[in-house]
């Protein structure tokens, strides 16, 4: 089937990686069918923060689930410890998942900072809107992870509009919340998400929101 190449990124020896030939052809077959692409040259590290902007649809996760096969990625997510139970938390797993206690994890950012300081390497997805509603303030917990584990953080997204999967450049998360959130937003401000409806740049404090 003619056309622009499935995978237009450039990911460096160091990111993490997963899958075979035959997972990775998998992907590229069904991206292909569905006329979807992934651009972008994130760091060629062992070790990132992967913040995913917009999200607001359960169909974030399936394309993001596509992409990781065709491109043989190994990127890790959070979920409530109640998802992996069973067959289904074996298939969770399988798809990235990583099983986190709420109840009983009294630091959730320190815990997940030390995760990232007992792997050699991981790339950890988190949505810092924390729903899939409209929602005009992220929360900081992406931030502050990043910042006590010293990994870099990248944006990932996806643009329904262009069909495109991408990711950003590697950003260092030592500067304020507010500036860096700032400068994502402006990365992001010609992304369409499936639901634009469910979709605020986030402002700062005393900022108008503004409605995508």
């Amino acid at each position: 089937m003619a056309g622009k190449p499935v995978i237009e990124a450039e990911f460096g020896p160091r990111f993490p990686r997963r899958g075979n030939a035959f997972s990775r052809a998998f992907g590229r077959v069904l991206m292909r069918l569905l006329g979807w692409r992934i651009v972008g040259s994130p760091p060629n590290e062992p070790k990132l923060m992967v913040v995913a902007i917009p999200h607001t649809s359960n169909w974030d996760g399936v394309i993001l689930l596509l992409a990781m096969l065709a491109a043989g990625l190994d990127l890790r997510w959070v979920g409530k410890h109640t998802l992996f139970r069973g067959y289904t938390g074996k298939l969770l797993r399988w798809a990235g998942g990583v099983s986190v206690n709420r109840a009983k994890a009294q630091d959730f950012v320190g815990s997940v900072a030390q995760t990232y300081r007992d792997s050699d390497s991981l790339a950890l997805i988190i949505a810092p809107e924390g729903t899939r509603k409209p929602t005009a303030r992220w929360k900081t917990g992406f931030h502050r992870i990043a910042q006590q584990a010293g990994v870099p953080i990248v944006i990932g997204y996806m643009d329904y509009a262009r069909k495109t999967v991408g990711f950003g450049p590697g950003m260092d998360a030592s500067e304020d919340f507010d500036d860096y959130v700032a400068q994502m937003a402006h990365f992001i401000r010609d992304v369409r998400p499936r639901h634009p409806q469910n979709f605020i740049l986030p402002q700062r404090e005393n900022e108008p929101s503004e409605q995508r």
